[in-house]
């Protein structure tokens, strides 16, 4: 059984051999990595900060299953989102002053819904 830091030195070595920006990553692949049967979560989040802090890697859990998994670095030429260029001038209004907004009508812009089901889709995808 292998430890969170060489788990994460055998993942970031997974990524750099891909030679792709953005890779996924299924549970069992971890587990061949890790040499575990079964991955605790305290085990994911050490795997994630170590890949992190020492590899300037991001793995987060997916929807689908397994992680995704990409280089901090591929960040730093995204565009930039601001309240200024993306929010109207009413709900800048509702910030400056602490108000409330709809909720109920962000988590439908953003195609989420409390009982689990999505709304659909109509954003462009990251």
């Amino acid at each position: 059984m292998r430890n969170a830091e060489q788990t994460a030195l055998l993942i970031a070595l997974l990524v750099k051999r891909s030679n792709e920006r953005r890779v996924r990553v299924s549970e069992t692949t971890v587990k061949v990595l890790s040499g575990r049967q079964r991955l605790r979560s305290a085990f994911v989040v050490n795997v994630s900060e170590q890949l992190a802090s020492n590899h300037g890697l991001c793995m987060i859990e997916i929807d689908i299953g397994g992680f995704g998994i990409f280089h901090f670095k591929s960040l730093e030429g995204a565009k930039s989102a601001t309240v200024k260029r993306l929010f109207s001038d009413g709900e800048k209004k509702l910030l400056r002053d602490d108000q409330d907004f709809d909720w109920e009508a962000v988590n439908r812009e953003i195609g989420y819904r409390k009982d689990g089901e999505d709304f659909e889709d109509t954003n462009e995808e990251i």
